[in-house]
């Protein structure tokens, strides 16, 4: 909806997997999300940071996660009866910093994930030529 109000009529966005915590750690949400989102069984984590991303407005904090995954896992999609019609993208880091450019990717997570990839691409599990947004 917040898309909608500010003028993008489909109302879609680029994002990576994430929801809430509820009563799991931090990982064992991520693992779950990325499961019920993209099908996809992740096989490694690595914390990147923690971030208050609008503290002035919304004191949620947001836990951002890197990692590997099987891509043979499942199909994704999201969870029907949350309302999530979710399309995997599977992109080079390259295709996905000048979709970040050309204004496509305005998800602030997918922004700094992707800015952090860059800067650690020689890290094995940061460094991949993939990355899941």
């Amino acid at each position: 909806m917040p898309l909608i109000e500010h003028g993008d009529n489909e109302g879609f966005l680029t994002e990576p997997p994430g929801g809430r915590i509820e009563a799991d750690p931090p990982e064992d949400a991520i693992r779950r999300e990325v499961e019920e989102e993209t099908g996809r069984r992740v096989l490694s984590l690595k914390h990147v940071f923690t971030v208050y991303l609008a503290p002035t407005i919304i004191a949620d904090v947001t836990h951002l996660y890197v990692g590997e995954y099987d891509g043979a896992s499942g199909d994704g999609g999201g969870v029907a009866n949350e309302g999530e019609d979710i399309e995997v993208l599977e992109l080079s880091l390259v295709e996905a910093l000048e979709m970040v450019d050309r204004g496509i990717i305005v998800d602030g997570r997918a922004i700094l994930l992707l800015q952090h990839i860059q800067l650690h691409r020689n890290d094995p599990i940061t460094g991949s030529e993939l990355c899941q947004i």
